[in-house]
């Protein structure tokens, strides 16, 4: 099975910032794109064995395009020594996204604001309403459902943050209308000194929501969160296979220590509320991107946060004054956390981060896996 060992030398060509740009270069002077900047690596996924081996997105200013690097040559593929043949293409043709380009007729001033090849983008611009964020995915409907419900939820002053206005879905197009969340990025004031304060009011805002009647369209409880460690340690083992063996250990382990605990009523969650997903306006908070938002364990958003914290330096404060912050927020909210069940859930999302480096186009991606199961099987002791 190939791995990192196969693809070292590309791997390392690749890793340098201007490997590509003679590529992109060719494709905006072909698009007629104009002058522009250099080029910023946004994302990068390493497929061994597939074709193409490897996927990357970049950004130049406001321009945003695909690279895939294929092992064969072709007529609209641009040979790069040391890497490949590489296919540079803009999201407007993006197979799983076919109303990408009707969507982005649509906005006025358009710019991306997230984008995922093959799974999803965030754009965001003007219309004759005003500002939008519009998602565009394979299929919007769930996520539609969820968005009213929020909206209708937070309208019964259920909620202690302000949520996105839903204006509409296109199915046609794949595409989900969004209002602006008003405020400003969190971050900054979460790494000072006063960041357990401010953890303390994300606690709270997250235990509104676990206590709200919202009904959310999908459920990730325990089974649902195993099956997607399985398919996230599958996919680290088929990048790393030396790691295959003790990625089942870890998988089997928390699956018996989830079957000991006695099951509990599911509430809504968000399911991925990173600090970034967070905005301050004023004393209000606002959170977005309810795109994972679900029935489940609140433990779990609670070890999202915290996962995404994990070893980052620019924070004025220890990690545990943050995460006792945000568990008085829910006692604040009336929520008491379970900590078996918040270390459970921070070891699924430690072993997302195995998956994360595995599948990342770093040279050395495979060892960096390896130390993040090392980290995984200290915590549960195996």
């Amino acid at each position: 099975m190939a791995g990192h060992a196969s693809y070292r030398a590309r791997l390392q060509a690749l890793a340098d910032p201007a490997a590509l740009a003679a590529a992109l270069d060719a494709w905006r002077e072909r698009a007629g794109s104009g002058e522009g900047g250099p080029w910023r690596q946004d994302y990068g996924r390493f497929y061994p064995g597939q074709d193409p081996w490897a996927v990357l997105v970049f950004e130049s200013g406001p321009l945003v395009v695909r690279a895939d690097v294929h092992e064969q040559a072709a007529d609209d593929r641009v040979r790069v020594d040391g890497v490949g043949h590489v296919l540079v293409s803009g999201l407007a043709k993006d197979r799983a996204l076919p109303g990408m380009r009707a969507v982005l007729g649509s906005l006025t001033d358009a710019r991306v604001v997230r984008y995922r090849p093959g799974k999803r983008c965030t754009l965001a611009g003007s219309v004759a309403g005003g500002v939008r964020f519009v998602k565009v995915v394979p299929d919007p409907s769930p996520l539609y459902r969820d968005a009213v419900e929020l909206w209708r939820t937070a309208n019964r002053d259920e909620l202690t943050f302000t949520v996105a206005e839903p204006h509409g879905m296109d199915r046609s197009l794949g595409a989900l209308w969004q209002g602006v969340v008003p405020g400003t990025p969190v971050l900054k004031e979460l790494s000072g000194t006063d960041g357990a304060a401010l953890a303390r009011r994300l606690g709270s805002g997250l235990a509104s929501l676990a206590r709200s009647s919202a009904a959310p369209s999908a459920a990730a409880g325990p089974e649902v969160q195993l099956a997607r460690t399985g398919r996230a340690a599958a996919r680290a083992a088929h990048r790393v296979p030396g790691l295959d063996r003790q990625l089942r250990v870890v998988v089997d382990a928390l699956r018996r220590r989830h079957a000991v605990l006695t099951p509990r009523p599911l509430v809504p969650v968000h399911g991925a509320p990173h600090v970034h997903q967070w905005l301050a306006d004023g004393p209000r908070l606002g959170l977005i991107d309810f795109d994972r938002f679900a029935r489940g364990e609140p433990e779990l958003d609670v070890a999202t946060f915290l996962a995404e914290l994990d070893g980052d330096r620019s924070l004025s404060v220890p990690v545990a004054n943050l995460e006792e912050g945000l568990l008085q927020g829910y006692r604040d909210g009336g929520i008491e956390l379970a900590q078996d069940r918040l270390q459970l859930h921070r070891s699924h999302k430690r072993l997302a981060k195995v998956t994360r480096a595995a599948w990342s186009l770093r040279p050395d991606g495979d060892a960096r896996a390896a130390s993040h199961l090392q980290r995984v099987c200290a915590d549960l002791g195996i």
